[in-house]
């Protein structure tokens, strides 16, 4: 990491540090009687990364309970469409039926109302974008979640979209709309499911090669004592930032020391570190300026 683009053959480690790089030979002359040898076979070692942007509760529980449509297993929005339609058909009628991890970049574009319909007219559907600010339902969704044609912005910033008549198309955006009908469709988890879904996630984020991951916004203060608990039995650590709608809450823990620094929680790996502040984009609609000739 001194920035050299420079290669070496092999490297020790000692008590989780790094001792020493070098050749085999060179390497090899500081083991000590039974070092333990691991060959990598023509693969490279890189230090842990860092991911200071990763909503790893929320992604937790969304992987616990949205059937996963994602790109790694559904190369297209056909492929999608026949997956769903085969869960619907062995799901009883009026059940929900909640779908997430799907990319609208990569597979094929956006789902509308129709689209969805024709999946099923029987079942409630809610698709979750990967982006996680996007989402889609039917027509028996949005009438579950008595969410009418006239609609407006939610306060937050969440808002439906529509066609080019008016009505709404399906499409749900950021999280005060997407909300109204993801409540819906999915359990309430409890303590109990947090925590096996964190843990599992973990140890994906952990074999994908990070060490740290961040949490900007989206941790509730009331879960941060569970986390730090939890923190220590996991193979990454945690950081979080409270939103900036949590200012109160995040005065408890001032004495942890400066925002601007990691405030570690006492006994864990799991630290809070700044606020995550929003802004909001007006567009102002102006008089136009006209030039006489």
């Amino acid at each position: 990491m001194s920035g050299k683009a420079e290669k070496v053959e092999a490297l020790a480690v000692r008590n989780g540090k790094i001792l020493a790089t070098g050749s085999v030979d060179q390497v090899m002359s500081l083991a000590n009687n039974k070092p333990t040898l691991i060959n990598l076979e023509g693969r490279a070692v890189f230090p842990g990364f860092i991911d200071p942007h990763n909503h790893v509760v929320l992604s937790s529980l969304f992987n616990q309970l949205l059937v996963n449509v994602g790109f790694s297993t559904y190369k297209s929005k056909a492929e999608v469409a026949s997956f769903m339609k085969a869960t619907a058909a062995k799901t009883p009628a009026g059940q929900w039926l909640a779908f997430g991890a799907y990319d609208n970049l990569l597979q094929g574009g956006d789902w509308s109302m129709a689209e969805l319909n024709n999946i099923s007219t029987t079942h409630p559907i809610f698709l979750f974008y990967v982006n996680g600010h996007v989402g889609a339902a039917n027509a028996m969704a949005f009438s579950k979640a008595n969410i009418p044609q006239n609609i407006g912005m939610i306060p937050g910033g969440g808002y439906f979209g529509r066609d080019r008549d008016g009505h709404l198309n399906g499409l749900i955006y950021n999280e005060p709309a997407v909300m109204k009908i993801l409540d819906l469709a999915i359990p309430k988890p409890n303590a109990e499911l947090l925590e096996k879904a964190v843990i599992q996630y973990a140890k994906q984020a952990a074999a994908s090669g990070l060490t740290t991951v961040h949490e900007p916004g989206t941790v509730k203060p009331q879960w941060v004592e569970s986390l730090a608990k939890l923190s220590n039995h996991l193979p990454i650590r945690m950081s979080a930032s409270f939103s900036s709608d949590a200012v109160e809450e995040s005065k408890q823990y001032t004495s942890l020391g400066p925002s601007n620094r990691a405030r570690i929680l006492p006994n864990s790996r799991f630290s809070l570190f700044g606020m995550k502040c929003w802004t909001a984009l007006i567009k102002l609609s102006l008089p136009r300026k006209r030039t006489l000739i």
